[in-house]
């Protein structure tokens, strides 16, 4: 090799490392083309596939998809590591590890882990497949999971053009699948309008548990204080996001939340109103939402 963006010499363990982008830049003089290493091969270690399952126990049974059976489609958002892919099979979501930000690689961890435990749970988000680029060093590595993709969009984007009926079954199913999580004794912590997509088959359903941060106007008020003095969460932050979700999805609400001791005119505000309590305490558990809500709907 005569040039590269980043000299391979310097990084002696560049093979263990999984490089798999490279520019060829040419220029129209005829000069010799440069080999351009797009990132630093010293900032992310890999999981072999061996390691990979050894660090999760034994559970990473899904399917192995090689980088020449997937379309890049486009970026979604500003996050350069998770796109629109194509497969023969349909159109997922790829969540890579970013190299660039290796702090970013517990959080990846995280939302892998979270997935498998809940691949039972019709309301979280399928997880589909890991992405396993050629490594030169002879074993194959792990730098992405594959997910369903929520073809109809986020909560987000639905806001404009949701019917009563369509909001309360797939608020229910978000209810649900917060239980789910419960269950397994996962709190999610960042239950917001974004996080929740709509699939093809109408079915609402929860994405991204990386459970690396929280976002406002959603998050309970003491959860700052929990998240940065990593605290153990309790239930009740996931239900106090719960009701400012359903409160912003409702046509013609005020910006601010209902309060839970005031007169409210329907027992679905009152509902929520005891869900945004700032009194953890107040906040009805997962199976009350629930249980509301299918007798309501």
């Amino acid at each position: 090799m005569r040039q590269l963006g980043y000299d391979l010499n310097t990084f002696p363990d560049w093979r263990t490392s999984a490089i798999t982008r490279f520019t060829l830049h040419t220029t129209p003089d005829g000069a010799i083309p440069k080999l351009i290493v797009d990132d630093d091969p010293s900032t992310i270690q890999y999981h072999t596939v061996t390691s990979f399952r050894h660090r999760f126990n034994g559970i990473h049974t899904l399917p192995s998809i090689d980088d020449s059976n997937i379309q890049h489609v486009q970026w979604l958002g500003s996050f350069r590591y998770v796109s629109l892919v194509d497969l023969e099979s349909g159109r997922y979501v790829r969540k890579s590890i970013d190299p660039e930000r290796p702090e970013t690689l517990k959080g990846w961890e995280n939302e892998y882990l979270n997935l498998t435990h809940l691949q039972a749970s019709p309301y979280i988000v399928d997880l589909v497949g890991t992405r396993n680029p050629y490594s030169p060093a002879g074993e194959d590595v792990v730098t992405a999971f594959l997910i369903e993709y929520g073809q109809r969009g986020t909560l987000k984007q639905l806001t404009t053009n949701v019917g009563t009926s369509s909001l309360s079954r797939w608020m229910l199913q978000v209810a649900k699948g917060l239980r789910d999580m419960h269950q397994v004794g996962i709190i999610y912590g960042h239950l917001k309008l974004e996080n929740v997509v709509v699939t093809e088959s109408d079915q609402a359903k929860i994405i991204d548990l990386a459970q690396s941060g929280y976002t406002a106007p959603y998050y309970a008020p003491e959860f700052p204080e929990l998240f940065e003095s990593k605290t153990q969460w309790q239930p009740c932050i996931d239900i106090y996001s719960f009701g400012v979700v359903y409160w912003r999805l409702l046509p013609g609400t005020a910006e601010n939340l209902p309060q839970p001791h005031d007169n409210q005119p329907s027992p679905l505000i009152n509902l929520i109103a005891q869900c945004v309590s700032t009194n953890p305490l107040e906040r009805p558990s997962v199976q009350n939402v629930i249980d509301f809500l299918e007798h309501d709907t």
